[in-house]
Order: C-alpha cells, then sequence, then structure tokens
C-alpha cells in the first residue's frame, strides 16, 4: 500500500438507506434503551477512532451521504461506492444500522486487523467491514454495481473481489441483525434488555446467513 493510502483518514459510514420491508418500519429510526439506532451507530464509530462518521442515506439533521444518482436504490454496494467517490483518500469503516449490538471493540479489531491489506470483514455475518483506500476498492465498485445481475451486486462478490480476510464474528449474540421484529426481540434477549420499542410479530428464527437483507 503507498504512503499516501497509509496516511488516509478513517472515516465511517452507517449503512441506512434500505426499506426495512420485512421489519414493517424504517429499522433506523428504532431505539435500543432509549437510544436511537442511528445515534447509536454514529457513536459507535467515533468510539472506534473514526475521524468522521456518516449515514448512508437521507435523515435530517444528520452527516449523511446519499447515493451518487447513477447508483441509487442498488443496495448497500451503491452506499459505498458513493462514499468512496466522495471522499476516495479515505479509508472506510462500514456498519449496518441494524446491528446495534457491536462493541467498539468488534470495530477496532478490524482496524488492528487491516494492516496494509485491501481491508478486513467478519464472516458469516459479512459485516462491520474495513474497506482501505485504494483505486481497486473504487473500480471493483463501479464494475460490481455497473452489472445488470442482482446477485452480482452483492455484499459477498466485493469481499471475493478484494480477496478480504475475516474475522470470525464472536460472540455471536453481539453480531444478530435485526430484519424483522423477531429478530429485534432476540437481540433484545440477548443483550438482556427490556426495551420494547419494536413488537414482535410471528416466530421468525435467526440465522447468521451472508444471505440476510441488508440496510
Amino acid at each position: 500500500m503507498s504512503r499516501s493510502a497509509n496516511l488516509s483518514p478513517l472515516y465511517g459510514l452507517l449503512l441506512a438507506g434500505g426499506e426495512s420491508r420485512r421489519m414493517g418500519r424504517n429499522k433506523a429510526l428504532l431505539a435500543l434503551d432509549g437510544q436511537g439506532l442511528l445515534a447509536r451507530g454514529l457513536a459507535l464509530l467515533t468510539a472506534a477512532g473514526c475521524q468522521r462518521s456518516f449515514v448512508s442515506g437521507q435523515y435530517p439533521g444528520l452527516p449523511c451521504l446519499p447515493d451518487a444518482p447513477a447508483w441509487q436504490g442498488l443496495g448497500p454496494l451503491s452506499g459505498m461506492a458513493s462514499a468512496a467517490l466522495a471522499y476516495p483518500l479515505a479509508h472506510w469503516l462500514v456498519l449496518p444500522v441494524d446491528m446495534p449490538g457491536l462493541a467498539p471493540a468488534d470495530l477496532q479489531a478490524l482496524i488492528l486487523a487491516a494492516g496494509d491489506g485491501p481491508g478486513v470483514c467478519y464472516q458469516p455475518t459479512q459485516f462491520p467491514l474495513l474497506l482501505r483506500a485504494g483505486p481497486r476498492r473504487a473500480e471493483l465498485l463501479a464494475a460490481l454495481l455497473a452489472d445488470p445481475e442482482p446477485r452480482a451486486r452483492r455484499v459477498g462478490a466485493l469481499l471475493k473481489g478484494l480477496g478480504l480476510p475475516a474475522l470470525p464474528a464472536e460472540p455471536q449474540r453481539r453480531f444478530l441483525n435485526t430484519n424483522t421484529p423477531a429478530q429485534w426481540q432476540e437481540l433484545l434477549l440477548a443483550l438482556g434488555s427490556t426495551d420494547t420499542s419494536a413488537p414482535l410479530v410471528g416466530a421468525e428464527t435467526h440465522s447468521l446467513s451472508s444471505d440476510k437483507e441488508l440496510p
């Protein structure tokens, strides 16, 4: 990695631009123990060491990075590509808004593990992940988003294309993602929270699947 890349700032990106169809309400507007998930995610990125942090989406009053017009509606890769386009020299620490159980140490572990490589992720959850600055990042994101096949625009294709190493997503209770009311309740139980800001609907079983709905 070049000297300029080593001197690049570390910025945080909170993915929060999804439709939240399975939750039945905007996941980004949920709260955990009295703290909104948007504020919680931004605070987590700052605590991990990010010099600046942004929300991928459009939320008045918050530092936001909307998707570039050509990539609107194309999923989480569009948020990452738009961030890389806006600040191409920054390393990006990427966190989905629907994983509020994470701790700063989980993000800091990515920073330590990245070294001079293209980045690092967690598996099997894929997120959170760190994308280091470099031309390959922008080129691959643009190429994947230009593919007309939706399956080509999955996060897994980016991780594979960059050859990102992975850390194990442990303990699993911190890496639970919340796409449905049932999964939200499972997270509350795992964290020992008594928050009731989202109703329990149905009885879906949570899975740490890499094909999960993303923000």
